[in-house]
């Protein structure tokens, strides 16, 4: 089987999205991207970035087995199903109607929403409601 080089499209990416993100916004998106690719943080940075998961709506994280087998439980924590694994890639999808995921995905908007609007109590109010 003829297999076709991957193209990394990274720093594009980066490149592109900075120039339409707050500088905050494209350091944790990249820091997410690094983390699933086996990027190693402290303990306290990592547990922020897999907390910061809701605030994107991830629901497919792809990650070599070596770096899924590290997150696995984290990720599970967070609403995320390990639902296959091929050729040393392991696939998490975020588990549909789960309340404890829904709840941390709120807090973690309205956390995001505090440092975006002075006005987070009425923001809050609005997500509460569309989330029910």
């Amino acid at each position: 089987m003829h297999r076709v080089p991957l193209v990394s499209v990274r720093d594009i990416y980066d490149e592109e999205m900075g120039t339409h993100l707050t500088p905050e916004d494209a350091r944790l998106r990249r820091e997410l991207r690094e983390l699933v690719s086996g990027r190693g943080f402290p303990p306290k940075e990592r547990e922020a970035l897999l907390n910061a998961l809701p605030t994107y709506s991830v629901g497919l994280i792809i990650a070599t087995e070596s770096t899924a087998d590290q997150l696995g439980q984290a990720l599970l924590e967070r609403g995320y199903s390990r639902i296959r694994e091929i050729d040393g890639y392991a696939f998490f999808r975020q588990i549909p109607g789960n309340i404890s995921f829904s709840i941390q995905k709120h807090t973690a908007m309205k956390t995001y929403m505090r440092r975006l609007s002075p006005n987070v109590e009425k923001v809050s109010w609005r997500f509460q409601s569309a989330m029910s």
